[in-house]
């Protein structure tokens, strides 16, 4: 057969072709287990996801995550991003770690049947800067301003600290990923935090001083904002 049969043949075939399958989203699933591992029964939490995913936009603009969950954990909310690590194929070069290698969480009060809209929005300011080029990771710092936005909260600097549910990585197809839980904090919190670095030689896995304090006043490490200002 020659090279034009060969081509005659092809034009010719009608077979329909195979249907698209959905990406698989190894890294994705692996967050979700995770956290319904930790909440059983909860196969759907509430979910924010942006109109166009990051993949698909090029612009400044660009959503931080592909999506931000937020389970029920009876007197708190606990979120969870999607979109700082390797969601779906694996693209760095660097295989045992996931995108960053890290995904931010964040605790609210639970007061209303539904999260509250500003938690989504602070964390999507935050995954903002970490495609811009900040780094982060357990015993950082970030003066944020008022976490939600009112003028009169109290909290506006945020702890970055390890998910105490969550004190190792965990491991996905993509390479691992450690979860960062945001603590919103008056700046004074902050502003001890950095100078107890200043004053202190903290030795390889050892907590600041302040933040050991800090974390026996809030075991649960929860962002203390009402709906109707600072809860304190």
């Amino acid at each position: 057969m020659g090279l034009l049969d060969f081509f005659k043949k092809k034009q010719v075939d009608d077979t329909p072709p195979a249907p698209e399958e959905e990406a698989p989203a190894h890294g994705w699933d692996a967050i979700t287990e995770a956290f319904e591992r930790l909440y059983p029964g909860q196969t759907n939490p509430p979910h924010r996801a942006p109109n166009v995913f990051r993949m698909n936009d090029l612009s400044e603009d660009a959503a931080a995550y592909d999506g931000v969950s937020a389970y029920d954990a009876g007197d708190y909310w606990h979120f969870v991003t999607y979109g700082l690590t390797e969601l779906y194929a694996k693209e760095t070069d660097d295989p045992g770690i996931s995108g960053y290698g890290y995904e931010f969480t964040f605790r609210v009060p639970k007061l209303a049947d539904m999260p509250p809209l500003w938690a989504f929005d602070f964390l999507e300011a935050i995954g903002k800067q970490v495609w811009k080029g900040a780094t982060f990771s357990a015993g950082h710092t970030i003066q944020t301003g008022p976490l939600d936005g009112r003028a009169d909260t109290r909290e506006d600097a945020a702890l970055v600290l390890c998910d105490p549910s969550f004190p190792d990585p965990i491991e996905t197809p993509n390479g691992h990923v450690r979860f960062l839980l945001l603590v919103g904090v008056e700046n004074k919190v902050r502003e001890d935090v950095l100078a107890s670095h200043e004053a202190q030689d903290d030795s390889p896995g050892s907590e600041n001083s302040v933040i050991a304090a800090y974390r026996e006043t809030n075991p649960d490490l929860i962002t203390p904002i009402e709906e109707k200002g600072s809860s304190r």
